[in-house]
């Protein structure tokens, strides 16, 4: 029977690559910042269009992906060298090394899948509710770099990565909720969020310090068998929890850090939407904090 099936013809879900088919979804709705902002920003129409037909575009590749992983449910990652030099030191420190790439896993895969079309369905909302105000062109570039952004951040397979793509979320953010900046309340709106984004940007920026400092390391999937191997102390877990529970309670609104979501609503209906149901930040915790290893001993870390 094995062998059977061993010779069964293969389907395109046993050989196209979900990582590809990931890194489309992520760089799709910026290839259609590029493309508005070059060639279409004269044209409110064409430029809509562009956007919802490329957000589509990345809806069907993270469909893909998500179908692959429920067919072959496996953690594939797709990295690249963003920064490498060497420190002149001995030892594991005598290379610095930072990259970036995509991972395909069935909780990336679920949660991309939900970005992108909530994506499209605000972007189609939009239509019709911004046919008749100014700015379009600029609200769908600024839609499509926010689905750019936490897109990002799903697909993220380190701690450099999600944080780059942790202050991407946070410009873009500004952007939707200070859309009108001409009204005095929208500008304090999205000042607001920005300084709460921010001090979650800083808190995620102090804990990848601290992890690469303890474990040399800042891929997710590496650290996963790391962390409980002495490295650190359950002290030392238990402050990098919390560091990434406040970057990621600053983005999706949760207590305290929650003050700045009720001024999205100066932003267009739209991107209020999109602010509000779409925030893969909480993914940040179930990745990161959540991971089996990760766990250390404090009760009221973990409930």
């Amino acid at each position: 029977m094995l062998s059977l099936l061993a010779a069964a013809p293969k389907g395109p879900l046993d050989t196209w690559s979900p990582t590809l088919l990931a890194q489309f979804a992520l760089l799709l709705p910026l290839a259609a910042v590029l493309i508005i902002v070059a060639f279409t920003i004269d044209s409110r129409r064409v430029s809509a269009a562009i956007s919802i037909i490329f957000t589509l575009a990345s809806l069907v590749c993270t469909l893909l992906v998500a179908a692959i992983e429920v067919a072959h449910p496996l953690h594939l990652e797709r990295p690249a060298t963003f920064l490498q030099f060497f420190t002149g030191q001995s030892g594991g420190a005598s290379e610095f090394t930072l990259q970036w790439g995509v991972l395909a896993d069935p909780l990336a895969a679920t949660v991309a899948l939900a970005v992108a079309l909530v994506s499209l369905l605000v972007q189609v909302y939009a239509l019709s509710f911004m046919r008749r105000e100014d700015g379009v062109v600029r609200f769908f570039c600024v839609l499509l770099f926010a689905t750019f952004a936490m897109l990002g951040v799903t697909l993220s397979l380190s701690y450099f990565e999600m944080l780059l793509f942790f202050g991407m979320v946070t410009l873009s953010t500004y952007l939707l909720i200070g859309h009108w900046w001409q009204r005095e309340e929208a500008g304090a709106a999205a000042t607001r969020a920005f300084i709460i984004s921010a001090i979650g940007d800083l808190a995620l920026l102090a804990a990848v310090a601290y992890i690469y400092f303890r474990f040399n390391e800042l891929n997710f999937q590496t650290l996963a068998g790391q962390y409980a191997g002495g490295k650190v102390s359950a002290n030392g877990l238990f402050i990098m929890a919390i560091l990434v529970f406040i970057a990621a309670a600053a983005k999706s609104a949760q207590f305290p850090l929650h003050v700045w979501l009720p001024g999205s609503a100066q932003a267009p209906a739209p991107a209020a939407a999109l602010i509000s149901s779409s925030q893969p930040q909480r993914r940040l915790i179930v990745r990161v904090v959540g991971r089996p290893g990760a766990r250390c001993s404090h009760s009221c870390c973990w409930g």
